[in-house]
């Protein structure tokens, strides 16, 4: 039993190592590796602070990032990649939480404006409001049926619901406007709805 915790805490290590090779190009895959290395080390800040970086790259994961970086803070005050994570995805939050409020006046007074509405999705989407996304970027489609970029976010926002056919059907129409949907998107398609 007592070689147990020292290798849990190497294994811990080994997945933190793949979760940040992958946080450039796969953030689900990278906050995936960060949550094993948590289970297999709870108290080490590095993990969470690891999993806040991952989860601020997400869709709509900001309000997580925000506990994680949180958690590592209680864990370790003095953690730098926390304190700066913690302090950058507030302040993201803030400025899409201004957008959005910007936007829905732009979107009042333009009713007929597919863009702002677009632009209403994307940052609804950021603060994880995926039925505001929803709408957002169906009421685009709806004013201009060939906003191809609103129907590539409309993927995501279906996939980030589980509803994968719905997503499917988004990228396909999304890439017969000539807008490809996100290739994470895609490739995370492929992994749960196999086509």
């Amino acid at each position: 039993m007592a070689g147990r915790a020292p290798r849990q805490a190497h294994n811990a290590g080994l997945h933190a190592g793949l979760a940040a090779l992958l946080r450039g190009t796969d953030w689900q895959g990278a906050a995936q590796e960060y949550r094993t290395a948590i289970q297999l080390a709870p108290s080490d800040a590095r993990w969470y602070a690891g999993l806040g970086t991952a989860l601020e790259h997400g869709w709509g994961q900001l309000d997580a990032a925000v506990s994680a970086y949180q958690i590592a803070l209680r864990l370790d005050p003095e953690s730098q990649e926390a304190q700066q994570g913690l302090v950058r995805t507030l302040a993201q939050r803030a400025r899409f939480q201004s957008d959005i409020e910007d936007l829905q006046q732009k979107a009042a007074a333009s009713p007929t404006n597919a863009q702002f509405q677009y632009g209403l999705g994307v940052a609804r989407i950021a603060v994880g409001d995926l039925d505001g996304a929803a709408k957002s970027f169906t009421r685009a489609v709806e004013l201009d049926p060939k906003y191809g970029r609103a129907e590539a976010q409309l993927a995501i926002v279906r996939y980030l619901r589980n509803d994968y056919a719905g997503a499917w059907d988004a990228v396909q129409k999304a890439e017969a406007l000539n807008a490809p949907a996100d290739e994470e998107l895609v490739r995370s398609l492929r992994v749960k709805a196999p086509r």
